[in-house]
């Protein structure tokens, strides 16, 4: 941006030590990166680059973007700040070792799907299609029960 004079204003310099808590923070709990090296380790003939895995860690994040944006999620991560979400999203999924539950789930859904020996390519997909079929059957259920809730209020509590 630049005013009438012709001088350039930059933004103020950010702090290196907060980009590399950044990087550090998308390593460790962005649900991206994790689905990424949890496929990663499912279907080993793949590149970490290849589309077909990058493709299938995107469909998985997409589905932890929605339910991290449900109101439930934002209660439970005590939103502070829309603009500083995603932060906490990450450090909540860091702390709780999101890597370690991807790992052991993805690893549930290959085998139940018997997609073992399928192929490396096929097999991220099915295994990410698979992902977002329960997320989405798990956000359907939790609608219906606060429908369900909102229409039948508890009744008062004495004690």
């Amino acid at each position: 941006m630049s005013f009438p004079t012709g001088r350039a204003i930059r933004p103020p310099a950010a702090d290196p030590r907060d980009i590399l808590d950044k990087l550090a923070e998308f390593a460790l709990g962005s649900p991206a990166t994790c689905a990424l090296r949890a496929l990663a380790r499912l279907c080993p003939e793949l590149q970490i680059d290849d589309p077909a895995l990058v493709g299938a860690a995107i469909v998985v994040a997409l589905g932890f973007r929605s339910l991290y944006n449900q109101p439930e999620s934002r209660a439970l991560l005590e939103e502070v700040s829309p603009l500083n979400y995603w932060r906490q999203v990450n450090a909540h999924s860091a702390q709780h070792d999101l890597a370690a539950v991807l790992d052991e789930y993805l690893h549930l859904v290959l085998e139940s799907e018997r997609a073992e020996q399928v192929d490396a390519a096929e097999r991220a997909r099915l295994i990410a299609m698979k992902v977002v079929e329960v997320e989405r059957r798990c956000r359907e259920r939790a609608s219906r029960v606060s429908d369900f809730a909102q229409t039948r209020p508890l009744p008062d509590c004495q004690l």
